[in-house]
């Protein structure tokens, strides 16, 4: 039943292959023991309970009995675990094999690549043999008795977060010969039991497992034998005294996509460190990450602080956030002052659809450009400035370099000007780790329900729901029902395509799993945002539309025989899909170009998704056309009828502008320089400004 896995080597090649391992595992198997009720062989991952942030730790890996009878002369064990509070240094041999004279011992440490997992597993490959038949030298003893196999050597995590948190060690199974063991006379042991906390867990499943060796790992030449007993550490109670921490908390497992979210917060706080005001620049992932907003953080609006913004770019990638607790506008003032742990701030983000961001690990860094990048100000009287102490990757190991800007380890000794500039703050980087979306079998494409019947209607409705109401629809296996909507096998799940696809396999048009060439013309939606109208234009054949308009739409008029539109507003957006009916014979129905639909609401449509088969990708895009010249009042950005231009035109130029709110209106209105280019740029920002605030020359008229 073995699904095989492959292992990505983390290091070069030793002299030690697995594949020698096995043979000479294989050279030495001659018998094979065969016996009745005994004493179990007990291999254990020693538990660590009181782990330091920033220590060095070694980990036992003991025998702690063998089977009566038996000399067990090599092992070969895989070992993993969790990333977020240790990082691996090395393995050394035990003492029992110390003291015996055992002469191979070696370990590798390897990434292991397991569907279902949001990143790859860290494991290590430990392998050890009594007697390598070398000459006259042989090892004193074998394993006969208990003692340690390996010392396992980690850095703890410095992280905030693992304070007073157990993480595990387990023992891990990607093929038959992990975590086995031969006697001298050659017989072969595997797994009979494996305990988590106490309990048997194992089981019967696919490898990569940690339940233990399956069944099709047993036979006349394997005999389970060996009882293995996973380990745990446990970090340091909260009351840990370190400096104070600013850290970035992003979801550890997220989709394509999908919406995902980061908090950057105050962790382990340290008196008499308070703050009445910050200056934060963070740097994400933009080929993976789309700033959707930023909320101020809950601590903040709960002790009313008066002054939060932000300003991104978002071709860098940078996202920066001031905030102050009082203006001194009166006798208003917030109820308190940095002094505490706290949330500081929500970073919100959607997941770029790109098949390239699969299992990635996207990156959220504080990012130093100048010494006034990622700062805090003393409180009340703002008389000292905290700058980074300490800087730590996103699993809480030290980074911190003296490095020139523009950096992300943190402000350089360049920053320490004068005795109030201080050294008072770590900051911990963050991430958002992206799952692998491949189903984790075919035979779960199409199943949506998960009924064990792929493909049929009751799948196909529940996936167009998804499309309007979001993943509240997945509730029977959240995970294997998103993995089973990759039905056009292209790695990405979720996507108009997949819809389209399943369609023509419901109505009989195609069968499932289906490829053929790409497609080079682009749908184009041209939206009338007066008469709040929309049509398309497409030279080929289009059957399916999935529409997101900012704003909220009241009702919506769409008249086909052969298709039907519905919408949706989820708080964030109106989302519209146009679809082929299932009662249509005769094949895919074809959406004909023209007028489309029109509706009724404060709505503006942002991005738009097209479909034929399911398979072919086609290019879709919204432009603004309402069959007239739009442009009235150059500098009227919000399109506001009165013509009025005020500070609610440049408020919606710079949201616009920073990537976090919806197109002007009128492109032609927002072009406030009227440069030639066509575009809206910086330039127009600063013209607007120059107009409205420092008597510059007035927006260039319309024609």
């Amino acid at each position: 039943m073995s699904k095989r896995t492959n292992l990505t080597w983390a290091q070069s090649p030793m002299d030690l292959s697995r594949s020698c391992i096995l043979i000479v595992l294989c050279i030495l198997m001659v018998s094979f023991v065969v016996g009745g009720a005994r004493a179990k062989t007990v291999v254990r991952i020693n538990n660590l309970p009181y782990v330091q942030p920033g220590d060095t730790v070694s980990i036992a890996v003991s025998l702690d009995s063998v089977t009566a009878g038996l000399d067990m002369a090599g092992f070969d064990f895989m070992i993993s675990w969790d990333r977020r509070a240790l990082r691996f240094i090395a393995a050394q041999p035990g003492q029992l094999l110390i003291d015996c004279g055992w002469e191979y011992f070696n370990s590798r440490a390897d990434s292991l690549d397991w569907d279902g997992y949001p990143a790859t597993i860290p494991v290590v490959r430990v392998v050890s043999l009594a007697d390598m038949a070398n000459g006259d030298n042989h090892p004193t003893c074998n394993a006969t008795s208990p003692g340690e196999l390996a010392i396992l050597t980690f850095e703890a995590s410095n992280h905030p977060n693992n304070l007073s948190r157990t993480f595990g060690l387990h023992f891990v199974w990607a093929d038959c010969g992990d975590n086995s063991m031969a006697t001298v006379e050659g017989s072969f042991y595997i797994s009979d039991a494996v305990f988590e906390n106490g309990s048997d867990w194992a089981m019967d499943t696919w490898l990569p497992t940690l339940r233990g060796a399956p069944d099709e790992c047993s036979g006349p030449g394997a005999v389970r034998e060996i009882d293995f007993y996973n380990g745990l550490i446990t970090m340091a109670p909260s009351d840990y005294v370190g400096g104070s921490a600013v850290s970035i908390i992003g979801e550890p497992y997220t989709w394509l996509g999908w919406p995902a979210s980061a908090q950057i917060v105050i962790q382990n706080h340290r008196a008499p460190w308070s703050s009445s005001g910050f200056d934060l620049l963070v740097r994400y992932d933009a080929d993976g990450l789309r700033l959707h907003s930023v909320q101020q953080g809950s601590d903040l609006l709960a002790w009313a602080w008066e002054y939060f913004q932000y300003a991104s770019d978002s071709t860098e990638g940078l996202v920066r956030l001031v905030a102050i607790g009082d203006i001194n506008n009166g006798d208003v003032h917030p109820s308190n002052l940095i002094d505490q742990e706290c949330e500081l701030a929500t970073l919100n983000f959607m997941v770029r659809n790109d098949l390239a961001n699969i299992g990635r690990k996207l990156s959220l860094s504080f990012q130093w450009i100048d010494c006034g990048d990622n700062t805090f100000a003393s409180a009340p009287s703002g008389d000292s400035l905290y700058i980074s102490g300490d800087v730590y990757d996103e699993y809480g190991f030290l980074i911190t370099t003296d490095d020139p800007f523009p950096t992300t380890q943190g402000a350089p000794s360049e920053c320490l000007t004068a005795t109030t500039v201080r050294r008072s703050v770590d900051y911990y980087q963050g991430f958002i780790q992206v799952a692998n979306s491949n189903p984790s079998d075919d035979t779960d494409r199409g199943d949506v329900n998960l009924n064990a019947v792929p493909y049929e209607v009751a799948d196909w409705v529940l996936f167009t729901n998804y499309f309007f109401y979001g993943l509240s629809v997945f509730n029977v296996n959240i995970e294997a029902q998103i993995a089973s909507t990759d039905v056009n096998n292209d790695g990405l799940i979720l996507t108009l395509a997949d819809l389209m696809y399943f369609y023509r396999i419901v109505v009989g048009d195609t069968e499932p799993i289906w490829k053929t060439g790409a497609v080079d013309d682009t749908v184009i939606i041209i939206q009338d945002t007066i008469a709040h109208t929309l049509s398309v234009t497409y030279p080929d054949s289009l059957a399916m539309l999935y529409l997101t308009f900012d704003g909220t739409m009241d009702s919506l008029h769409f008249e086909s025989e052969t298709h039907s539109a519905g919408y949706n507003h989820d708080g964030y957006a109106t989302r519209v899909l146009v679809r082929p009916s299932l009662n249509y014979g005769g094949g895919v129905p074809v959406l004909p170009s023209g007028f489309l639909m029109d509706y009724i609401g404060d709505a503006m449509a942002v991005s738009a998704h097209a479909e034929y088969d399911g398979v072919n990708p086609i290019p879709a895009i919204v432009v603004i056309g309402d069959g007239a010249p739009c442009c009235v009042i150059r500098g009227n950005i919000n399109h506001d009828p009165t013509g009025v231009l005020d500070i609610a035109d440049l408020v919606y130029l710079v949201t616009y502008m920073f990537d976090l709110g919806p197109a002007p209106p009128c492109p032609g209105e927002a072009d406030v320089n009227s440069d030639g280019t066509g575009d809206i740029d910086i330039a127009d920002l600063i013209y607007l400004v120059d107009y409205m605030f420092n008597g510059g020359p007035p927006p260039v008229p319309c024609p």
